[in-house]
């Protein structure tokens, strides 16, 4: 496949159940190589999508391409150079960890068994390899679940909540083999996930789904940067508020006690000064807010993080 051909690619993709309108008139690239964030409160249409693209769920409307095939075409075609983790892996307990991938891969049908060990040094199985899957954790079994997404070296992977039951440290070890398969193998990984501490460090662009449609997509360090405040602890925090809000160049206003978070690039704060000391206005404070996708998220949605989910 040509390297600017985009490895995932939908038009106007849509899914309506009834009345109700999942996913609707969705449009987004994903590119070769790149770690690609999927995010969206619960109800926004992320696992609908997946579903779509891995052709669990029939689109309603329009369509995407995967590695340059049609998923309504061609869809068997695609699949084959793609590994996906869907919610929460199924395996068989009462086999090992190698016997459960030996089964994968000769589902399959390539010549993968070969690359077993190595994958499980890759997901940090290698010492578990022969237990029984019934003695694992959920994240051991997370663990797996990308070891199976990685049998037959696939080009792009699909991966949904992929740190679900980790602890921190297996979620910081999933984040670094995450990034490492993109930047050392150069596959291309589309990860869906609600913690959104983990898309902004791992991903290089992110999409933000909400009630079905795309509200903000683009690289996460554009994303943050777009995110910019000043807070201020000044006395009368009410005739501040005024007195900027009045400027073109405020987006807005809120405060709580004596602080006052002012939407504005920091380049602002002189100008912003200035504007206060014309009507005697001396903060005894001034600090910029540092962005994260966290606040970017809630500003774009107006949701609680405990209301994300896929």
């Amino acid at each position: 496949m040509d390297t600017s051909t985009p490895v995932i690619r939908t038009y106007d993709l849509t899914k309506r159940f009834k009345r109700l309108t999942a996913v609707d008139e969705v449009n987004f690239e994903v590119n070769q190589g790149e770690v690609f964030g999927f995010l969206g409160p619960n109800g926004a249409g992320k696992t609908t999508t997946i579903a779509m693209l891995l052709g669990l769920v029939r689109p309603t409307a329009g369509s995407a391409e995967i590695l340059g095939h049609d998923i309504r075409r061609d869809l068997s075609i695609a699949l084959r150079r793609v590994g996906a983790i869907v919610e929460t892996p199924a395996f068989y307990p009462y086999m090992s960890g190698i016997d459960n991938l030996r089964v994968f891969a000769r589902i399959d049908g390539g010549d993968t068994e070969k690359s077993i060990p190595t994958i499980l040094e890759q997901v940090g199985l290698e010492g578990r390899g022969k237990d029984k899957v019934g003695t694992y954790s959920q994240g051991m079994r997370q663990r797996l679940g990308l070891g199976a997404a990685l049998l037959g070296d696939p080009e792009l992977l699909i991966l949904d909540e992929p740190t679900n039951g980790l602890d921190p440290a297996g979620m910081q070890e999933m984040r670094i083999l995450i990034r490492r398969l993109a930047d050392e193998k150069r596959k291309t990984v589309f990860l869906s996930s609600h913690l959104l501490h983990e898309v902004e460090q791992v991903c290089d662009r992110v999409l933000i789904l909400n009630k079905g449609q795309i509200i903000a997509q683009g690289e996460v360090k554009a994303l943050l940067s777009q995110a910019h405040a000043l807070e201020l602890r000044i006395e009368d925090v009410e005739l501040a508020a005024e007195v900027v809000s009045k400027l073109d160049w405020v987006q807005g206003t809120t405060h709580e006690g004596d602080w006052l978070r002012i939407q504005v690039s920091p380049e602002r704060a002189p100008e912003l000064l200035a504007a206060l000391a014309a009507h005697s206005l001396f903060p005894f404070e001034v600090r910029p807010v540092v962005s994260t996708l966290e606040s970017v998220f809630l500003d774009l949605t107006n949701e609680s993080v405990e209301g994300m989910d896929a």
